[in-house]
């Protein structure tokens, strides 16, 4: 494992208090390298981390953890029970910011619980994502590092976390994402509803009547504010 320092860089135009950062890996020895930086830095500065993954990552995080002090300042999260829902993922996260920061940062680890997740499932986790930008754009100081591994998702899946996190650990160095998009959440255009296929009665003069033309589906309003029903 490498000594990849994960220390907060010097501030930016897009830092706030809130410092959500992306991180791209490729398979278990990269979640690891980048996870277990993460955690040692912030012993280093007396700041918790709670972490919200999938159980296997969470088994190799306590793993790794084992024996060292770096494992006082972590707490788990049962991202099983919670991430299966990404709404309720901000509620948690507000109360361990209210409950930890005492005045000091803190940091959290965020990874979907969703370990082959459906079209609808995926949109719904970048939609939580984008969400984070702004229930948190007035809170205290801390810093959320959200892994995505690039060998078991699929591309646009990592390409929707790109514009969704202002900030980008890659290789070890931290700075501002250039593929952060500022903007209301894109969401991914609906199929069109359609009619069942079934016989159609006959007009008078023998020819079948049009089935009724389906409307199209409504697109979602890109709306949030902090403490709102969606978050």
């Amino acid at each position: 494992m490498s000594e990849n320092s994960t220390t907060r860089p010097a501030a930016s135009a897009q830092d706030t208090a809130f410092r959500h950062e992306l991180y791209p890996y490729d398979g278990d020895a990269q979640f690891l390298d980048g996870a277990m930086s993460f955690i040692r830095d912030a012993r280093a500065g007396s700041e918790p981390v709670l972490v919200a993954v999938a159980e296997p990552k969470e088994r190799m995080l306590r793993t790794e953890l084992a024996g060292t002090d770096a494992a006082d300042c972590v707490t788990f999260l049962d991202a099983a029970a919670l991430g299966r829902n990404p709404g309720r993922l901000i509620p948690a996260w507000r109360d361990w910011v209210s409950k930890a920061a005492e005045g000091s940062p803190v940091r959290g680890i965020s990874e979907s619980a969703w370990s082959d997740p459906s079209p609808a499932e995926s949109g719904e986790f970048g939609y939580h994502e984008w969400l984070l930008n702004l229930a948190f754009a007035q809170s205290p100081a801390w810093w959320l590092l959200c892994p995505y591994d690039t060998a078991a998702l699929e591309p646009g899946v990592v390409e929707s976390a790109r514009r969704c996190h202002p900030m980008l650990l890659s290789e070890g160095a931290h700075g501002p994402n250039g593929s952060y998009v500022e903007e209301p959440y894109a969401f991914p255009e609906l199929t069109p509803a359609t009619s069942p296929t079934r016989n159609s009665p006959t007009s008078g003069a023998g020819s079948p009547r049009s089935a009724p033309t389906s409307r199209p589906a409504r697109p979602r309003t890109a709306w949030a504010a902090p403490g709102c029903a969606n978050c």
